[in-house]
Order: structure tokens, then C-alpha cells, then sequence
């Protein structure tokens, strides 16, 4: 129906009455076919036993095209570092911290016709950097 109406001249695109109609309906059909993504489930985050580094372990979830893991001092995560990674990985390495407690969540994202939808986060995990 869009294509129809694009190959209408300006002037016969005025004089459709339903043209409201037909953006309300794409609009309504674009929610529709979003993609969901699933909430991520942290397994663990492990610190390192040499060197100031975690490393963050995740169930993955299908279809996602990559995660983002978020670290920082902070619970509430504000201020907080971002790593992506690719989907077809289940944990991240986290380096150059310091003897600090970090907090630790990661998502899931999924792509769709140029579009970036993220999932929620998963529950904040901490870890001890020694």
C-alpha cells in the first residue's frame, strides 16, 4: 500500500483520504514486529588471582547479536564503563581495575533493520579486585 501511495503524484497523495490511516496502521505494525529481547542471567564474576582484572560469565541468549557488559564503583552503576561483546561469546574479561569493589550487570541486543533493541539488565553482581 505504501509503495502504491509513494507512486502517486504529490497532488492525487492530497487527495487520498485514508493517508492517515495508512501511517497510523505502519506505525502500529512496526510495534508489532519489534524484537524482544530476554533478560541476561550472570553465572558468576570471578576475580583474578594475578592482576587487576574480573571476568564475567553469562547465559546466553538466542538470537541476541552481542551483550553489553557495565562495570563500576558504584551499586547504582552511575558513571559507570561499558564493554560490548560479541554474540557469539558468553563472558568478558574486565582489566586494568583497581583494589576496589566493582558492581557488574550485563544485556543482551538484538539488531533489526538498522535498529539497536537492548534487553534489561540482569541483576547486579559484585566482586572484590585484591
Amino acid at each position: 500500500a505504501r509503495a502504491a501511495f509513494n507512486a502517486l503524484t504529490p497532488a492525487e497523495q492530497k487527495a487520498v483520504s485514508n493517508a492517515a490511516t495508512l501511517t497510523a496502521l505502519e506505525n502500529q505494525y512496526a510495534n508489532l514486529t519489534k524484537p524482544s529481547v530476554a533478560k541476561v542471567k550472570i553465572k558468576k564474576v570471578k576475580a583474578a588471582k594475578k592482576g587487576k582484572k574480573a571476568t564475567v560469565t553469562w547465559k546466553k541468549i538466542s538470537g541476541a547479536a552481542g551483550y553489553q557488559v557495565t562495570y563500576g564503583t558504584k551499586k547504582s552503576l552511575k558513571k559507570a564503563k561499558t564493554v560490548t561483546v560479541n554474540a557469539s561469546k558468553s563472558k568478558a574479561v574486565i582489566r586494568k581495575l583497581k583494589n576496589k569493589k566493582y558492581y557488574v550487570r550485563v544485556r543482551a541486543f538484538k539488531t533489526y533493520r538498522g535498529q539497536t533493541f537492548y534487553g534489561s539488565y540482569s541483576k547486579v553482581k559484585k566482586v572484590t579486585i585484591r
